[in-house]
C-alpha cells in the first residue's frame, strides 16, 4: 500500500502543504459550513441550504476518498465513486449513533467536518498508469457534458426550492421521523408501519441535511445530492476515450430517467449506491482478492441499499451473490480459492455493517431483517394477498409494459443477456440478475394493489441503475468487431434514443418544472429569522401544550413532523392495524379494551385528528370498504385495511365521549386515557 494519507506519510512538508483541487475544495467548504449559520439567519435561508448541500457532498467525497486510499489505494481516484462510498460510510455510522441515541445536529456536524478533513489530506497523487493513459476530452465531449452537468445542477437548485411533500407519506411519518431522529438521536417507532418498512437509511441521509437546513428543505437530500453524485460517477467512469463516451451515455440515461417523486423516501439514493456497488465489481483487480479492503467497501455500499428500503434488500443481495458466484465461474481453476475467501470476507462484513441497523430493528419491531422476520407487523392488514395464475400473470405484464423511468427497458434487458460471459461482464451481469428478480419478487409480493404507477418507485432505484450499469459495460468493451461485441451495443444506444424520444413530452414539462424551481431560488431572501411561525405549527404547540413536560403520547395526526420529541416521547400511530408490539392493538373489541392497551405502554394521552384529514377520515375508509373484490382478483389492499382504520376511528371517538378531553379546536382533540368525564 504505497499511497497514504498526505497528512500521514514520509513525503516533505511542501508536498504536504501543496494546494490541490481537492484541498482547496475542502479548505473551501469548511469555510461555508461555519458561515452557513449565519447566511440562514441573516441572509437567504434557501441559499444556505443550498450551499450546506454542498458541504454535506463534500463530507461524503472525503470520506469515500479516504476509505479508497486505505482499502484500494490503486484505484483511480472519482468524485462521484468516493462520494457515494462516503454516504456509504455516513450511513453506517449513523446508525451505529442510532443504537446508543447519539444521532444530533452536533454528532453529525462533527461526522461531516471530519469528511471534509479526510477530503483535504486523501489526496494521493496519480498512479503513473495512470497519468499515462490519461488524455484530454475533445470540445464535443466537453460540451455535451456540460450540458448534463447543467441539467443536473438545475435538478440541485429546485430540489432546494420544492417545498411541496407527500399529505400521506411525507407530512404523516418520513419528515417526522427525521425531526425525530435528530431531536432524540435515535429511530424507536414500534406502531410506525412507514417506519417498518425500511431500515432507516434514508431518515439517516435525512439527518445529514437537517444539521443545517430545516426540514422543509429534505428534498435536497435525495433529488439534489444523490442525483449529482449519481451524474459525478457516471461522467467520472474512465479516463480513457471509450470509457469516457460510455459514462457521458449512462449519464444521458440517467439525466432523462425523471425520478417518481411520489415522496422523500429513497430512489435516486438507490441508484448512486447501486451504480457504486456496480463500479466497485466492475474495477476489481486480481490484487483485490486477497484482503480485507475491497470486501470492506463492498460490504459497506450493500448494506447501505439494504437500509434505505425493504425492496432493495432482495436487488442488493442478490447482484452481489451474483457478482461473486459469476466471478467464481470466471476464474480458472487455480484461483478459485480466493474468490471463495473473498466472497466469505464479504458476507462477514455485510454482516457487521447491518448489525447496528438490526439492533435498532429489533428494538423497534422485534424483527432483525424485515419482511424475512415479519416481526410485530400483523399479516392480515392487506398488503399481501392471494390471487389466480391468470391474475397474477395480467398483473405482471401490466408492470412490465408501463414502466415509466426507462420504457425500453427491454431492449437493455436483452443487450445484457448477449454479454458474453466473461470476467469484464461480470458486475453487469449481476446487475442484470439483481434487477430482474428484484423486479419480480417485487411485483409478486404487491399483487394486492391495482395501482402499478405506484409499484414503480419500488422497483426505480435498481432498474435504472440496471439500465445505466449496462451501458457503461456493454459501449466501453473493446474487441473484435464481432457481433457479441457491437450487437449489445447497438441495442443500448437504440434504447437510449427511443428512451429520449418516447418522453420528449415529459421531459419538457420536467425540465420546465428544473428551471423554474432555480429561478425561485435564485429570487429567494427570506433570512429564517424573518420567517414567522405559520398557524399550524401555532396549532400543534397548543395542542401540545395540553399534555404534560415528559409524558408519553400517542398521535394520529397531519403533520407529527411540527411536534416537539425532546419535550415528550411521542409514537405514531401513522397506519392503524399494520404493526404494534405484543399483545397488539385489540381491534373490534371495544374502546375499553383498546385504551387497555395504550396504558399498559404508559401511553395516558391520545392526540388524534378524524375528520377533515386526507388519510383519517370516515369517508375515505367507508368508501374503500364498500368496494367488491371478487375471489382470485387483485386489489383489496385497502379494503382490508379500512377494516382496521375504521375500527381505530370508532374507538377513538368512542373515548373521546368517556374521558377527559384536555385540547379541542376544529377535529383536534387531546383526550387523558386515565381521567374519566
Amino acid at each position: 500500500m504505497n499511497l497514504k494519507f498526505a497528512a500521514l506519510g514520509p513525503a516533505p512538508l511542501r508536498d504536504q502543504l501543496r494546494p490541490t483541487p481537492r484541498r482547496l475544495s475542502a479548505l473551501l467548504l469548511l469555510l461555508v459550513a461555519i458561515a452557513v449559520p449565519i447566511l440562514r439567519f441573516r441572509v437567504s435561508e434557501a441559499w444556505a441550504s443550498a450551499l450546506w448541500g454542498l458541504v454535506v457532498i463534500g463530507a461524503f467525497v472525503g470520506w469515500g476518498a479516504g476509505l479508497r486510499v486505505w482499502a484500494r489505494p490503486r484505484m483511480r481516484p472519482a468524485w462521484g465513486l468516493d462520494g457515494a462510498v462516503g454516504a456509504a460510510f455516513f450511513l453506517w455510522v449513523g446508525g451505529t449513533l442510532a443504537v446508543v441515541h447519539g444521532v444530533s445536529k452536533v454528532t453529525v456536524w462533527i461526522v461531516l467536518l471530519l469528511g471534509l478533513v479526510s477530503l483535504a489530506i486523501a489526496d494521493p497523487p496519480p498512479a503513473p498508469s495512470d497519468a499515462a493513459k490519461r488524455r484530454w476530452p475533445t470540445s464535443t465531449f466537453m460540451l455535451a457534458a456540460a450540458a448534463v452537468v447543467a441539467l443536473a445542477l438545475l435538478h440541485y437548485a429546485e430540489a432546494v426550492s420544492n417545498t411541496n411533500f407527500n399529505a400521506w407519506d411525507d407530512n404523516m411519518a418520513y419528515r417526522q421521523f427525521a425531526e425525530k431522529l435528530i431531536q432524540t438521536g435515535s429511530l424507536y417507532e414500534p406502531f410506525s408501519s412507514r417506519r417498518l418498512a425500511s431500515m432507516g437509511g434514508q431518515v439517516v441521509l435525512d439527518a445529514a441535511v437537517l444539521a443545517g437546513a430545516p426540514d422543509w428543505r429534505l428534498h435536497l437530500l435525495d433529488t439534489g445530492i444523490c442525483s449529482l453524485l449519481s451524474v459525478a460517477l457516471l461522467l467520472g467512469y474512465g479516463a480513457v476515450p471509450r470509457r469516457r463516451a460510455a459514462g457521458l451515455l449512462a449519464a444521458v440515461l440517467f439525466i432523462t430517467s425523471a425520478d417518481p417523486g411520489h415522496n422523500i423516501g429513497s430512489e435516486i439514493s438507490g441508484v448512486l449506491l447501486l451504480l457504486a456497488l456496480f463500479c466497485l465489481f466492475d474495477r476489481r483487480t486480481s490484487s483485490d482478492a486477497s484482503g480485507w479492503g475491497h470486501p470492506i467497501l463492498v460490504a459497506l455500499v450493500a448494506s447501505a441499499i439494504c437500509t434505505l428500503r425493504q425492496s432493495y434488500l432482495p436487488a442488493a443481495a442478490l447482484t452481489v451473490a451474483a457478482a461473486c458466484i459469476l466471478r467464481y465461474l470466471a476464474e480458472p481453476r487455480a484461483t478459485r480459492r480466493r474468490v471463495v475467501e473473498e466472497t466469505g470476507r464479504i458476507a462477514l462484513a455485510t454482516f457487521v455493517a447491518l448489525l447496528p441497523w438490526m439492533i435498532t430493528s429489533f428494538v423497534n419491531a422485534r424483527t432483525f431483517l424485515y419482511p424475512v422476520v415479519t416481526g410485530n407487523s400483523n399479516p392480515n392488514w392487506g398488503l399481501l394477498g392471494s390471487v389466480s395464475g391468470w391474475e397474477e400473470d395480467r398483473w405482471f405484464l401490466i408492470n412490465d409494459f408501463y414502466f415509466e423511468p426507462v420504457r425500453s427497458i427491454p431492449l437493455f434487458v436483452i443487450a445484457g443477456c448477449l454479454l458474453p460471459a466473461i470476467r469484464r461482464t461480470v458486475a453487469a451481469r449481476a446487475q442484470l440478475i439483481g434487477a430482474l428478480l428484484g423486479f419480480a419478487m417485487l411485483v409478486h409480493s404487491l399483487r394486492a394493489s391495482v395501482y402499478y404507477d405506484s409499484v414503480e418507485r419500488y422497483y426505480y432505484a435498481f432498474e435504472v441503475a440496471f439500465a445505466c450499469a449496462v451501458t457503461l459495460r456493454v459501449t466501453s468493451t473493446r474487441g473484435p468487431a464481432a457481433p457479441r461485441v457491437w450487437i449489445p451495443a447497438v441495442l443500448v444506444v437504440c434504447g437510449i434514443a427511443l428512451h429520449v424520444v418516447t418522453n420528449r413530452e415529459d421531459l419538457q414539462k420536467i425540465y420546465t418544472a428544473w428551471i423554474n424551481g432555480a429561478e425561485a431560488l435564485r429570487m429567494s431572501r427570506v433570512p429564517d429569522r424573518k420567517r414567522p411561525p405559520d398557524e399550524m405549527e401555532k396549532l400543534y404547540t397548543r395542542l401540545q401544550g395540553a399534555v404534560p413536560p415528559r409524558a408519553r403520547m400517542m398521535v394520529l395526526v397531519d403533520y407529527p413532523y411540527l411536534l416537539d420529541f425532546r419535550r415528550n416521547d411521542i409514537v405514531n400511530y401513522d397506519q392503524p392495524g399494520a404493526v404494534s408490539p405484543p399483545p397488539h392493538v385489540p381491534y373490534f373489541q371495544g374502546p375499553e379494551r383498546f385504551a387497555s392497551y395504550w396504558m399498559r405502554f404508559g401511553i395516558r394521552y391520545l392526540a388524534f385528528e378524524i375528520g377533515s384529514s386526507p388519510e383519517y377520515n370516515y369517508g375515505l375508509w367507508r368508501g374503500r370498504l364498500a368496494e367488491t373484490i371478487r375471489p382470485g382478483e387483485r386489489g383489496g389492499m385497502y379494503k382490508s385495511q379500512a377494516r382496521y382504520y375504521l375500527d381505530a376511528f370508532d374507538n377513538l371517538t368512542a373515548l373521546e365521549k368517556t374521558r377527559k378531553i384536555l385540547f379541542q379546536e376544529g377535529d383536534y382533540r387531546v383526550i387523558d386515557l386515565a381521567a374519566r368525564r
